[in-house]
């Protein structure tokens, strides 16, 4: 009986190809490591302009939030004429 079939193929690994110190990553470029500090004086104007905008936005949104609120019609509602006594509070009530 033959051997069942292989579900891929495998490569054959050759060891003469790669040298000794080459790893994973050896064909790689090195990582070139190089900080860029930002003008500082530059960069603080930057946050104290967008936080002066969130403020102003917020206040905005404060107003208008409170100014829906103000303007709402209060609906009084009719109190029920349905009375149910503390005793029944598991009991199903019949409202027919």
């Amino acid at each position: 009986m033959p051997p069942p079939p292989s579900k891929g193929k495998k490569r054959a690994s050759s060891t003469h190809d790669v040298p000794g110190d080459a790893g994973p990553s050896s064909s790689k470029r090195p990582r070139e490591d190089s900080i860029v500090k930002p003008d500082p004086g530059e960069d603080e104007d930057d946050e104290d302009e967008v936080t002066f905008l969130r403020m102003a936005m917020l206040q905005r949104r404060l107003e208008e939030a409170e100014a829906a609120r103000r303007s709402r019609v209060v609906v009084k509602r009719e109190v029920s004429p349905i009375r149910v006594p503390a005793a029944s509070s598991q009991e199903v009530i019949d409202l027919t």
